[in-house]
């Protein structure tokens, strides 16, 4: 039995089988995931959503058609496709189905698929039901969870890999755990980080199950190997914790991808707790502390992990304040189910942010027109949060992306996009563009809100009413296009 088991039994939950249960969290997280999908359908905008979706569209592509991949042909500057192995899965599935389609049913399935992996997991450790099955409630409804699960990105597939390697390895079978090792391989290729987080739980399995210890030093080898023979280049489309830490952690203080606030307090309830345990389960302890510290450098993918955790102490929380006697039962009622509405409605809101990502009808519209009118051989200088769109619908080529403005500290064409923004009159302007070779300029409402966030009032977006040195070539609600003369 669990050290835990102590703080719960009985409850009509226990009395469900386990193949009941799955079948309703999987239902669950089915709503929840068609939910932003559903929003899109319903708005007539497209289903596939996210810049990423869009780059790792045209990587799959290029896997599909053996186009080489040490250099981006569509990108502003000379570098790299930055490929994980979630790349080669959308590409080998991609040879039967539409990538398009692909980019958010992949995403539904794995999430169900990852549901049921986290369930069992936790039937090995002899887990109640009831604390189960809360665990991955919590987790379906955060907005991690839904970030991760609902559209195109390598995340969905890693934290697949990472559980599934979990689950072999401290299966009883020693070709359980022979299977596990060559998992952690393709776990490396999603960043070394991943590789070194698998390894320590590896470790904590290895201090209880002796008979691990081989597989444990196997699986370090592999890594060490992969790692000697390998160097990896690393991306990541956004870093969550962009304002600070406690804007970046708490979704209600304004985190783009966070933790509900009653989730946290259920956490730190559950957390207190289990202490009387902490000899048995310190290492999971050590393993949280590890993973926020980690969180300042490697910001989503600890919290994706984080996740997990937290949601496995909030539902040890939760039984508990329902186990508690409380003066008035009716304020016990409306206190749990307060804050189990509060979790709703903090994935809710989620869903509704997501549901009105990028692309919209207008900006798909745009890139439709940049495909049919601009030359393959003109540049376009767009807010890099838009390139990706561009070069998976147009197939034009773009100034600057989000890798360049965010990840390459040396990217010339940062410097100079600031410097096209803060232009102060035409001829510099004008002389800024010659020398990086644009001549299609795309404006909306995300390069406006950039320009003034950074302070420039008088610059590109003031310079382009100057009709001797542009011309606009088109205009659909927020979105104008300019070609230089």
């Amino acid at each position: 039995m669990s050290v835990f088991d102590s703080y719960f039994s009985g409850d009509a939950i226990e009395k469900l089988s386990d193949r009941k249960i799955l079948i309703f969290l999987s239902i669950f997280a089915l709503i929840i995931l068609l939910s932003p999908l559903m929003m899109r359908l319903a708005s007539g905008v497209s289903l596939m959503f996210n810049e990423e979706s869009y780059y790792n569209s045209r990587i799959a592509e290029r896997l599909i058609k053996g186009e080489s991949l040490i250099s981006d042909n569509l990108s502003g500057i000379i570098k790299p496709f930055y490929v994980t192995p979630y790349h080669y899965l959308l590409a080998f599935f991609g040879l039967f189905f539409n990538i398009a389609s692909l980019s958010y049913i992949l995403p539904i399935i794995f999430g169900l698929l990852t549901v049921i992996l986290l369930y069992l997991i936790m039937t090995h450790f002899d887990l109640h039901k009831t604390i189960k099955s809360f665990t991955v409630l919590f987790f379906i409804s955060s907005p991690v969870f839904v970030h991760t699960f609902s559209y195109s990105n390598h995340y969905f597939s890693l934290v697949f890999f990472v559980l599934l390697a979990i689950f072999l390895f401290i299966q009883e079978k020693y070709i359980y755990s022979i299977i596990s090792i060559p998992i952690i391989g393709i776990i490396y290729f999603y960043g070394f980080f991943n590789a070194l987080f698998i390894l320590i739980l590896f470790l904590l399995f290895s201090l209880y199950y002796k008979e691990k210890h081989i597989w444990f030093l196997s699986a370090l080898f592999l890594v060490f190997l992969l790692y000697a023979v390998y160097s990896l280049n690393n991306y990541y489309f956004f870093d969550i914790f962009e304002k600070s830490y406690l804007t970046g952690f708490i979704f209600e203080f304004g985190s783009k991808v966070g933790f509900s606030i009653f989730l946290i307090l259920l956490f730190i309830i559950g957390f207190f707790v289990t202490w009387e345990n902490k000899k048995k389960i310190y290492p999971v302890y050590m393993l949280i502390i590890a993973l926020f510290t980690l969180s300042f450098f490697n910001s989503f993918e600890s919290l994706l992990y984080l996740s997990i955790l937290f949601s496995l102490f909030a539902s040890y929380g939760f039984s508990y304040l329902y186990k508690k006697v409380w003066e008035l039962n009716i304020m016990k009622v409306c206190a749990l189910a307060l804050i189990l509405c509060a979790l709703l409605i903090s994935v809710l809101i989620f869903i509704l942010l997501s549901s009105s990502l990028e692309p919209d009808i207008h900006s798909l519209r745009a890139a439709k027109w940049i495909g049919e009118k601009v030359e393959p051989n003109e540049l376009i200088l767009s807010y890099p949060s838009h390139s990706f769109i561009i070069q998976d619908v147009a197939k034009r080529k773009t100034f600057i992306d989000n890798i360049d403005i965010s990840f390459l500290e040396n990217s010339p064409n940062k410097n100079a996009f600031h410097e096209i923004l803060g232009a102060q009159d035409i001829e510099s302007l004008k002389s800024l563009l010659i020398k990086n070779e644009i001549s299609i300029i795309y404006i909306d409402n995300e390069l406006k809100e950039y320009s003034r966030s950074i302070g420039v009032e008088r610059g590109l977006l003031y310079l382009l009413r100057n009709n001797e040195t542009f011309k606009k070539v088109y205009k659909d609600k927020d979105i104008e296009i300019y070609r230089l003369i």
